[in-house]
């Protein structure tokens, strides 16, 4: 092919990518021509033909137009899913279709494209423990974890199981040191992007604390303080109704209770992340009774999926069993998968 032929050949493949490809027209004049991938938290992510990924504030943005029908998600609820063109300052346009007819659309309405779809994300953690010679002894705990957070609601489910044993090495009696299992279930949904009601409940048993089962369900709010990627707040008060039953001769406790409640956690880097959560129960029967559980912990990635995790769990109880002590500390050393 002769070399003029060759360099017409090529710009002629230009211009037919350009002419399927989207167009964002930034306020400052300049021009991005690729894929526009999501719009999400304020910023455009475009897969530019130059440039790769390339990400831009969406207040900078004058116009864009897209090669194909994409999901316009706006502030009033509409989703619109079409071929968008460039308009004037501030707008972009849609042509006619069906029975909508052509108009021009106000970008300060838009709030996502290409959203994500909603999943289910967490972690499962499992630690294990096995020492002989002077001691026997084993011990074993594992966690699941998982958050389901869509525009308007979140639900958040966690259970778990820890035991550990112990056998006498004179008398190979074996002895369990612990036995205890929870889950606990709370859906949100979100009236504002940070003031939510929630509804929740939890149940556990613990052997060793003579504890055959606290149940625990009611109502409130919540206040999302911040939520990111990088560093999560949130606060709660409600009223819930309290249950525990025990094993041996304590009469069972049932009462109602308030409930307030918060959760933190944030990156130090990339590879380290910190997190802590408590929940009181304070009577409103008796301002004598009353439960606080809390857990402290620290997690370090090992690789995009895989960390590890150290975690002080914390619980006070003001009325325990007959025989069993108020305060319960437990540190758990694990290994986690990140879904």
């Amino acid at each position: 092919m002769p070399p003029k032929a060759g360099r017409a050949a090529g710009l002629v493949l230009v211009v037919a990518s350009w002419a399927a490809a989207d167009e964002v027209l930034l306020k400052n004049g300049e021009r991005v021509i690729g894929t526009i991938e999501s719009l999400d938290g304020g910023k455009l992510t475009i897969k530019s033909v130059s440039f790769g990924e390339v990400k831009v504030d969406f207040d900078k943005v004058k116009t864009f137009s897209t090669s194909k029908a994409v999901p316009v998600h706006f502030k009033d609820g509409t989703v619109l899913s079409q071929q968008i063109h460039t308009g004037d300052e501030g707008t972009v346009r849609i042509e006619k279709t069906g029975v909508m007819d052509p108009q021009s659309l106000p970008l300060s309405e838009i709030t996502k494209i290409n959203p994500p779809p909603v999943k289910w994300t967490g972690d499962l953690t499992a630690g294990l423990a096995i020492t002989r010679g002077n001691t026997e002894t084993q011990s074993f705990n594992t966690e699941i974890n998982a958050v389901r957070r869509s525009d308007d609601d979140r639900i958040t489910f966690g259970a778990g199981y820890r035991t550990a044993k112990q056998t006498d090495r004179d008398t190979g009696e074996e002895n369990t040191t612990e036995r205890y299992l929870f889950g606990k279930l709370q859906y949100d949904y979100f009236f504002t992007k940070k003031f939510y009601g929630y509804a929740n409940a939890r149940a556990e048993k613990d052997a060793l604390a003579e504890l055959a089962l606290r149940f625990v369900a009611g109502a409130g709010v919540g206040y999302q303080w911040a939520e990111s990627e990088t560093f999560n707040f949130s606060t709660e008060g409600g009223v819930s109704w309290f249950n525990e039953n025990y094993t041996d001769d304590t009469p069972r406790d049932d009462h109602i209770s308030m409930r307030f409640a918060y959760h933190l956690d944030g990156k130090v880097n990339d590879a380290v992340k910190l997190f802590h959560d408590l929940e009181w129960y304070p009577s409103v029967e008796d301002a004598q009774d009353h439960f606080i559980t809390a857990q402290w912990g620290i997690r370090s990635a090992l690789t995009m999926a895989l960390f590890a995790e150290l975690k002080v769990v914390w619980d006070w109880d003001s009325t325990p069993a007959a025989d069993a002590e108020r305060q319960n500390v437990k540190y758990l050393a694990s290994v986690g998968l990140s879904f």
